[in-house]
C-alpha cells in the first residue's frame, strides 16, 4: 500500500515546463538595444554561454566581457565593440563605421561597410555584400579571458583571421576587404573602458601579453627563413612560453599556429617518420610557422634553454625542407578543417 500511495503522490505532481521555471534566463539580460553616446556591457560571470544580442546602437562603446553561445550585431552605427570568446556564430548586419574586437568560431558579416575587426577566427571569416572591411590579429587580455575560452570551446592556436571569403568578390579588380595596417595598436581603435563599472578588470592589449599568439596569417613574410615546429602532447602547455623565450632572444614572427589531433597514419605521412606516431596517439598537438632569420638554429638554442628535448617536439633539420614540411602540415589541416 505504501508503495501505490507513494506513486499517486508522484503522478499528481503538476508538471513544469521549462518555460515556466522562475529560474529560466531572461532575454532581456542579454540584449543591448537603442542605445546612444552610452558605453555599457556586460562583466565577467554575467553571460555564462547564453546568446546575446546587439541592436540599433549608436556612437557607443560595447564590452562584453564574457564567453556566449551566439551573437547579433544589427543595425549599429558609428560603435566600437569588444565581443568575448563566442562558442558558435557572430553574425554582423547592417552596420557601419563601427570598430571591434572579436573571437569566435565564425565570423559573418552582411551588408556592412567600414568595419574593423582584430579577429580570432577558428574558421574561414566570411562577408557578403560588404565593402571597406579592415580585418587584423586579436590582441587582448584580461585574467578571466583564458578560462572563457576554455568555455566556449576555442583554442588560442586556431585563429584564420586573415583567410577572408568575399560571396560577393568585385569584378573591377578591387577589394571589399584588406589588413589593418602593422603598426595599428588594438587600444586606437577600441579604447579601454573609461566608466566605473570596469574599472576592476585588469585589461592589457599589448600583442606581446595577449592571451592569443599574434600572428601574421597572409601579410608578406619578413624573412627568408621559415620552420615548422610542433608541440607533441608532452610538452604542448610549453608552447606559448617558448614564443615568450623567441621573442626575448631573436626576431621572428609567428605566421600561423594550429591545434589539432592527428590519428598515426596521418603523422606518419606528414613527418615521414614512424616514430611520431605514437606521440600523436597522446593527444591534440599545436603546430607553428615560424619565420625569421636563422629561425632553426634560433629556435633549437630556446629548446635546450628550457630542457625540451627534441624527441617531444618535432623541428624541420633543414632550412631546404622548410616548405615542404609546412605545405604538408598545414595542407593536413585544411583538408581536415574544411
Amino acid at each position: 500500500m505504501g508503495c501505490k500511495k507513494s506513486k499517486e503522490i508522484e503522478t499528481s505532481k503538476e508538471q513544469v515546463f521549462s518555460w515556466d521555471r522562475a529560474d529560466r534566463p531572461d532575454p532581456k539580460d542579454f540584449t543591448i538595444a537603442n542605445i546612444n553616446d552610452s558605453v555599457c556591457g556586460r562583466l565577467p560571470g554575467t553571460v555564462n554561454g547564453q546568446q546575446f544580442v546587439i541592436q540599433k546602437c549608436t556612437n557607443s562603446s560595447i564590452y562584453i566581457f564574457d564567453f556566449s553561445a551566439m551573437v547579433t550585431i544589427d543595425d549599429c552605427e558609428n560603435c566600437k565593440f569588444f565581443i568575448g570568446p563566442v562558442k558558435g556564430s557572430i553574425f554582423l548586419r547592417n552596420c557601419k563605421n563601427c570598430q571591434c574586437i572579436i573571437a569566435c568560431q565564425q565570423y559573418r558579416a552582411r551588408d556592412c561597410r567600414k568595419i574593423d575587426a582584430f579577429l580570432l577566427c577558428a574558421s574561414q571569416p566570411i562577408i557578403e555584400s560588404c565593402s571597406s572591411m579592415r580585418f587584423g590579429c586579436f590582441s587582448f587580455f584580461y585574467p578571466e579571458l583564458q578560462v572563457q575560452f576554455k568555455n566556449a570551446g576555442l583554442s588560442v592556436f586556431n585563429n584564420n583571421w586573415s583567410s577572408v571569403y568575399d560571396f560577393t568578390p568585385v569584378q573591377d579588380g578591387n577589394c571589399n576587404w584588406s589588413f589593418l595596417p602593422e603598426n595599428l595598436s588594438v587600444e586606437t581603435l577600441v579604447p579601454k573602458p573609461n566608466n566605473e563599472a570596469f574599472s576592476n578588470i585588469d585589461i592589457r592589449t599589448d600583442h606581446k601579453l595577449s592571451i592569443v599568439p599574434f600572428s601574421r596569417g597572409k601579410l608578406d613574410k619578413r624573412y627568408d627563413d621559415s620552420c615548422l615546429l610542433v608541440f607533441f602532447a608532452k610538452v604542448k602547455n610549453d608552447c606559448k612560453l617558448l614564443l615568450e623565450n623567441l621573442h626575448q632572444k631573436a626576431s621572428f614572427d609567428l605566421i600561423q599556429s594550429k591545434e589539432i589531433k592527428i590519428n598515426p597514419d596521418d603523422a606518419s605521412r606528414i613527418f615521414r617518420d614512424e616514430k611520431y606516431c605514437k606521440l600523436v596517439d597522446q593527444g591534440p598537438l599545436i603546430g607553428l610557422e615560424l619565420n625569421g632569420d636563422n629561425i632553426i638554429q634560433q629556435v633549437e638554442s630556446v629548446l635546450k634553454r628550457m630542457s625540451i628535448s627534441l624527441n617531444d617536439v618535432y623541428l624541420t633539420t633543414d632550412q631546404r625542407f622548410a616548405k615542404k614540411d609546412i605545405d604538408a602540415f598545414y595542407n593536413f589541416v585544411d583538408m581536415t578543417m574544411t
